[in-house]
């Protein structure tokens, strides 16, 4: 009997001084994971249905009435400013540009040639009036022999033949001064009209350009270009 007592009082305590089980153990046992604590910061996120809005938004529309050639976007493209997005077909303002241009070129033909016309015009002007210098020497020449052959016939000199062929040559020079200046005023003529019709070239042009001017922006309005940087809606 005392041998049975001494026996259970060993197992009582050898099952008393066993170390328990820790609760981290026995999580982990249960396919749970722990750790140390630590801080951090918690992210709430909360999904709404929403409408994104552009902050501006252009509606592009064509300057001049023609058919549309090409498209070079599409819907969601992004583009950037300049960006060529349609091109119009407008054969017909093209055509009257090109009608405008070869006026133009013209025009300015017209306007060079006035001016190589007031150049000779002005050197016609020169020559003529040299030439009325020399015509008004040679009057002046034969007068003077015209008053020295007078003087001769007055001492008899000289006889009377000699006095009439030096006032024939006096006269003759003062008709050829009359000449000379008549060439010279028609000559300033054709120079003032050379000089008019230069002008008026050079205002053909002025207007000429003005008008391709404005036919070539409008041509240029047949691309419709991006105004900056969005997307096509």
């Amino acid at each position: 009997m005392t041998r049975n007592l001494l026996f259970l009082c060993l197992v009582a305590l050898t099952g008393c001084t066993s170390s328990p089980a820790k609760p981290a153990d026995k999580a982990q046992e249960g396919g749970i994971k722990v750790g140390a604590p630590a801080k951090k910061t918690l992210r709430r996120v909360v999904e709404q249905p929403a409408t994104v809005e552009a902050f501006e938004e252009t509606a592009l529309v064509a300057r001049i009435p023609g058919e549309v050639e090409k498209v070079h976007v599409n819907l969601g493209d992004p583009v950037k400013p300049g960006q060529t997005l349609v091109e119009l077909k407008v054969p017909e303002l093209l055509k009257e540009l090109d009608q405008k241009k070869a006026l133009v070129e013209h025009a300015r033909a017209e306007a060079t040639q006035a001016a190589a016309s007031f150049k000779v015009a002005e050197a016609s002007v020169l020559t003529a009036q040299a030439h009325v210098r020399d015509a008004e020497a040679n009057y002046e020449r034969w007068k003077s022999e015209c008053k020295r052959v007078e003087a001769l016939v007055a001492g008899k000199v000289v006889d009377q033949q000699i006095r009439d062929e030096t006032i024939y040559q006096c006269k003759a020079a003062e008709a050829k001064v009359e000449s000379a200046k008549a060439l010279k005023a028609e000559s300033e003529a054709r120079r003032e009209k050379a000089k008019a019709d230069m002008a008026t070239a050079e205002a053909r042009i002025k207007v000429m350009v003005a008008e391709e001017g404005r036919l070539d922006a409008l041509a240029g309005y047949r691309k419709i270009v991006a105004p900056y940087p969005g997307v096509i809606t």
